[in-house]
């Protein structure tokens, strides 16, 4: 259900600001309508083109367009452009068909280790509903919950700047486009303030065909919005990158947890309301907050590579920690029972997400700084709970005695 529910809002999202844009251009056309200027009976006025009829003198000065009847124009270069162009709907955006290919791998992984999960708890003789349990915590976990909302939601935030800067988007994934740019196309007025521009090839739009095409459209003309888009962009895949980064290593960490127990045939070192308080933690909140942070860096091809190539180093550390935590702190060592034992997980899970949380946003900034140590005083104070359980058992104490009322 909660997955169903990421999907409806992001959904949502992308339609909502598609029908906007869209209304922004219709207005936007009412009132950038061309014209034609001619002579009808003598008298000179402006029509729209559609509205020249035979006998009608065309008066043209200099950067007017020619105006052309159906049958000519319908050959003309413009319009075979404009049909080419109409023909691509959605933008092409690395991030989403990254992410795309992670959760395709996500979903063919599922079952299998799902499936070895649950025989495993089963077969540990603990019951079918602890089993089921224990199973659906593991499985959880390897579902990176709200990276695709999250990634829609940045991209919404970014057109709410752009179009202060009355620059309209069409679709949410246009507006990392211009920051991955390697061909520049203006039309005959654009122009550079360097004056170094190369140019290989020129193709001439007129501007109302364009701007019904166009995934970004300056509404004022102004090109020096140019930088303020690219920033923008460039913001919105550094903080994905990251983000998904957060999410990816949590999904690491979980395969190695099922795979681990799955063979081993132990009990799974988690109940869902554990992994629940550590996702939470170490990766919903800063996830949101990483996603609207303002960052600026260079953008580089190869998403997914950059992502796994975090992740997978950082997800197996995780996870080694703290399975070895949760074999230390059970009944071979302290005699403690299976809550302790699991207490003891969810806390070095918790601390070394943490630790991967600022490896990857180092160096922090005062913001960034204040976050993680106010995660990490949350996660002491539940430590210091969990060593009183494991040395002192007072946990079990606690139960022995309120079951003996």
């Amino acid at each position: 259900m909660l997955a169903f529910n990421i999907n409806v809002g992001m959904v949502q999202v992308g339609m909502v600001q598609e029908v906007r844009a869209k209304r922004t251009l219709d207005r936007l056309q009412v009132l950038t309508a061309p014209t034609v200027r001619v002579r009808r009976a003598g008298i000179e006025q402006d029509v729209a083109p559609a509205e020249v009829v035979v006998d009608d003198v065309v008066l043209l000065a200099a950067g007017d367009q020619m105006p052309v009847d159906a049958r000519v124009g319908a050959e003309a270069s413009v319009h075979r452009l404009v049909a080419q162009a109409r023909q691509f709907v959605l933008t092409r955006s690395e991030l989403r068909v990254g992410i795309d290919r992670i959760l395709q791998a996500i979903s063919w992984m599922l079952p299998p280790v799902a499936a070895l999960l649950l025989w495993s708890q089963l077969r540990a003789d603990r019951g079918v509903a602890d089993g089921l349990v224990s199973a659906v915590a593991g499985v959880v976990g390897l579902v990176p919950q709200g990276l695709v909302l999250l990634v829609s939601l940045a991209m919404a935030v970014a057109i709410g700047r752009l179009a202060r800067d009355r620059v309209v988007v069409h679709e949410l994934a246009a507006v990392e486009g211009l920051a991955r740019v390697d061909v520049l196309c203006v039309d005959k007025t654009g122009t550079l303030t360097t004056g170094e521009l190369e140019v290989d090839s020129v193709e001439v739009l007129a501007a109302p065909p364009a701007s019904e095409v166009a995934q970004l459209v300056l509404l004022d003309g102004r090109f020096d919005h140019f930088p303020r888009v690219v920033a923008e962009g460039r913001r919105v895949i550094a903080n994905m990158e990251r983000v998904s980064a957060l999410f990816l290593t949590k999904t690491v960490c979980a395969t190695v947890f099922a795979v681990a127990v799955g063979f081993s045939g132990a009990v799974f070192p988690f109940l869902p309301r554990h992994l629940s308080l550590v996702s939470e933690l170490t990766v919903g909140i800063p996830a949101f907050v990483l996603s609207f942070r303002s960052i600026e860096r260079p953008v580089e091809q190869g998403f997914v590579g950059r992502v796994l190539s975090f992740a997978v180093p950082a997800g197996l550390g995780a996870a080694s920690v703290t399975l070895l935590t949760y074999w230390l702190s059970g009944p071979a060592w302290f005699g403690s029972g299976l809550g302790p034992a699991r207490s003891a997980s969810t806390f070095a899970l918790g601390v070394m997400s943490l630790w991967i949380l600022f490896r990857l946003v180092r160096p922090l900034d005062r913001f960034e700084a204040v976050l993680i140590g106010l995660l990490l005083t949350v996660l002491v104070v539940g430590g210091g709970i969990v060593v009183l359980q494991i040395v002192f058992g007072l946990g079990d104490r606690l139960v022995r005695r309120h079951r003996s009322r």
